[in-house]
């Protein structure tokens, strides 16, 4: 079977030199993607000592509002229907 790729300089994919340079590109490639990976590491452990809370924000008025109608005996699913959320974020709250 014969590859032919339009876009590199080389036609044919299957001679020796085509193979170095597709090699090439997949550890540039893996290259950076492990620097992309380093670099996120840094920036979360860089937010941490900062004391900045990662993460999703709580929805504190979610969260009393859920609570109230848990107070006055309400079921979850009547409970997600009155306060229009699904009844997965009700039982997280």
């Amino acid at each position: 079977m014969k590859v032919v790729c339009l876009d590199l300089p080389v036609a044919d994919l299957s001679s020796a030199e085509s193979k170095l340079m597709l090699q090439m590109f997949s550890a540039f490639a893996e290259f950076e993607r492990n620097r992309i990976r380093v670099r996120t590491k840094e920036e979360i452990e860089r937010a941490k000592v900062q004391g900045k809370k990662l993460g999703r924000l709580e929805a504190h008025k979610t969260i009393i509002a859920v609570q109230a109608k848990k107070a006055s005996g309400l079921s979850q699913s009547n409970m997600a229907k009155e306060l229009q959320l699904s009844i997965a974020t009700v039982k997280g709250y």
